[in-house]
């Protein structure tokens, strides 16, 4: 049974077994984050490029944490690199993430729930994109809009379970950005910035990115093999149908 508990708990073996590789993946991408936020100036038009640069460059780094994981979840040999190696299919993994964030930003506006929904029915889209590319599906380009079909049926009849994984491990994040709230808004409580950092720290929310990462990757290759366990076993009841008559 693919749950949330599995997820996460093969997650966090996933993650102890390769931490050095995957931690270090997303300290990339935060770095890249970072920058992009440094840069680009607190202006309407810094915004939209902003939004830009976050298409260029994070949504190929995002996509190539997904492999990465994906790789150490299969026991295959995986190596740093392989975190960039969505910008060869760039134009794919560009599209998926332009038309995720249009499809959740109507959705957000449509009573939020519907924007959850799509945000969890195309979360497998970039592994989706990757995966095909790199052989672990059939060995054909995808476009994006069959990427996200893909992740589509896929995600179905698990969605629960994928929106689980991320709301547990945006828990703790909560909670620091409150306290951090509180601290700016409210200086007489007396509660230094330095220690919401340091309870940031202690809490694990610098580890949430790769976790979240390697259980929705462990999620991913549940799903595939129990369909082509499906689809393995589909042909054999048919041919003894056939041989019986029935």
């Amino acid at each position: 049974m693919i749950s949330t508990w599995f997820c996460l708990r093969q997650g966090i073996d996933v993650l102890v077994r390769r931490f050095p590789l995957l931690f270090g993946a997303w300290l990339v991408i935060l770095a890249v984050q970072q920058g992009i936020a440094l840069v680009v100036p607190d202006t309407v038009q810094g915004l939209w490029i902003s939004l830009a640069l976050d298409i260029v460059l994070l949504a190929p780094l995002y996509a190539g944490q997904y492999l990465l994981a994906l790789h150490v979840v299969r026991g295959e040999p995986t190596a740093f690199r392989d975190l960039f190696r969505g910008f060869r299919w760039w134009g794919a993994l560009a599209a998926v993430s332009v038309l995720t964030s249009l499809l959740a930003s109507v959705g957000f506006l449509l009573l939020i729930v519907p924007g959850i929904v799509w945000l969890v029915m195309f979360a497998f889209a970039p592994i989706v994109v990757l995966d095909r590319a790199t052989g672990g599906a059939p060995t054909q380009r995808i476009g994006a809009v069959g990427a996200m079909r893909r992740s589509k049926e896929l995600t179905a009849g698990y969605r629960a379970t994928l929106f689980a994984i991320s709301l547990l491990l945006s828990l703790p994040s909560v909670a620091v950005g409150t306290l951090a709230w509180i601290a700016l808004t409210s200086p007489d409580t007396g509660i230094p910035l330095w220690t919401i950092e340091v309870l940031a720290l202690l809490s694990g929310t610098l580890f949430l990115g790769p976790l979240h990462a390697a259980s929705y990757m462990v999620a991913y290759d549940a799903i595939t093999r129990l369909e082509r366990r499906d689809q393995d076993v589909r042909p054999t009841v048919t041919l003894e149908e056939h041989a019986t008559g029935e």
